[in-house]
């Protein structure tokens, strides 16, 4: 019943941190230090290098994300049809949408229906960047 166990526990995983920007916009490019806006635990002991996380700003994502969320991005530039990703757009707009191939290119989706389908036809993908896969959701305010 584990009574011949040591009641001190200690887990062999140290707390890393991994930088949280806002996804309303960067300075000049993905990731700068300049505009990191605070930091987040994360457990992945290996390459933390490859992680960040993003404040969402708005509600195109809800319920999956609302305004103040964290998400947590493993940094990439390729994805599979259907992840989730955080796109940067025109070097301006940061954005978290579902993306789905279609024969003409892709279309970002927001998990919100309020919000309209942006398509892109293959010759606009040059305008769009994906900085990376969104493998975790953070609530922040599910109580309020």
């Amino acid at each position: 019943m584990g009574y011949d166990v040591p009641m001190d526990v200690t887990s062999n995983t140290s707390e890393q941190k991994i930088p949280i920007y806002k996804t309303s916009e960067f300075s000049e490019i993905p990731f700068s230090s300049k505009d990191i806006i605070g930091y987040e635990s994360f457990d992945k002991s290996f390459h933390i290098e490859n992680y960040c996380a993003l404040e969402v700003t708005g509600n195109s994502m809800e319920p999956l994300f609302s305004n103040g969320d964290i998400a947590i991005l493993h940094k990439q530039n390729d994805y599979k049809n259907g992840n989730t990703c955080a796109i940067w757009i025109d070097h301006k707009e940061i954005s978290i949408k579902k993306i789905i191939q279609t024969p003409s290119g892709i279309d970002l989706i927001a998990m919100n229906p309020y919000y309209p389908i942006r398509h892109f036809t293959k010759e606009e993908m040059q305008r769009i960047e994906i900085l990376g896969k969104v493998i975790e959701a953070r609530k922040r305010h599910i109580f309020e």
